[in-house]
């Protein structure tokens, strides 16, 4: 329930919506990266590029770590 409440939350206020990734928890793995549409992870950096972020949520969804945040 907690991920579908995030997910309606998101695509009712997309604009409002900040991505970013917790440097602490994320393991590179790029599950993020493979899923976004527009490819703006950087997995190296650890930095999800907000100008081109859809705020979809997908990144958010698959990350085992937990490391996809969301604000």
């Amino acid at each position: 329930k907690a991920i579908r409440r995030q997910r309606q939350m998101c695509i009712r206020d997309r604009e409002k919506v900040m991505y970013g990734i917790d440097k602490n928890k994320c393991i590179s793995c790029g599950k993020c990266f493979s899923v976004c549409p527009q490819k703006c992870i950087n997995i190296d950096l650890k930095k999800i590029s907000e100008n081109n972020c859809l705020r979809c949520g997908a990144c958010f969804e698959i990350c085992p770590q937990k490391a996809v945040t969301m604000e």
